[in-house]
């Protein structure tokens, strides 16, 4: 086995063997070694976790012929550039899925994100998907009167209907 060949590269190979009569050689032969290409990717997912959660997914379906060297997703909002790579790994692993949960966003934002591989011919990157993240709300409310609050989304739609009397407390109440 011959290693550390450049990819694409045409070479003449002869063998030899030396005894006590002198020196053969074979004939001349030419290969040529594989050409590598950047990684190859599947899919992208891009589901909603929670209204600060999502979690993106997507897998290494072929390496190009040399190993990857980092793989991983970048994420960003709508109207702007996508963020720094968040690197999941920098070792080859192989053909396999892989994914990963950002945390500490925006609730009711749209996110957008790809996945990246990258070898020694190049780094390639998933087409874009997107989720949308959950709505959220906290409220904090004492009160020593009767009284009735809802709070509804965007579109209209009642998410939370409460009657209060008399110094109830109600706090944190999450539209998850």
């Amino acid at each position: 086995i011959i290693s550390g060949l450049a990819s694409g590269t045409q070479y003449y190979v002869v063998a030899y063997a030396v005894n006590h009569f002198g020196i053969a050689y074979s004939n001349e032969i030419t290969v040529t070694t594989n050409t590598a290409s950047t990684p190859k990717l599947g899919g992208i997912w891009v589901t909603t976790v929670s209204s600060d959660e999502i979690n993106v997914a997507s897998s290494i379906t072929d390496n190009g012929g040399t190993p990857i060297t980092s793989y991983g997703i970048q994420y960003g909002v709508e109207g702007e550039a996508l963020g720094s790579p968040i690197v999941i790994g920098t070792n080859d692993p192989g053909n396999v899925g892989f994914s990963t949960g950002i945390t500490g966003l925006s609730g009711a934002t749209t996110y957008y994100a790809r996945a990246y591989a990258t070898n020694g011919s190049g780094t390639t990157y998933s087409p874009t998907g997107a989720t949308m993240t959950l709505e959220s709300a906290t409220l904090h409310i004492t009160t020593n009167t009767f009284m009735q609050f809802m709070l509804t989304r965007s579109n209209g739609s009642i998410e939370y209907l409460q009657t209060v009397d008399n110094n109830l407390d109600i706090t944190n109440i999450d539209l998850n």
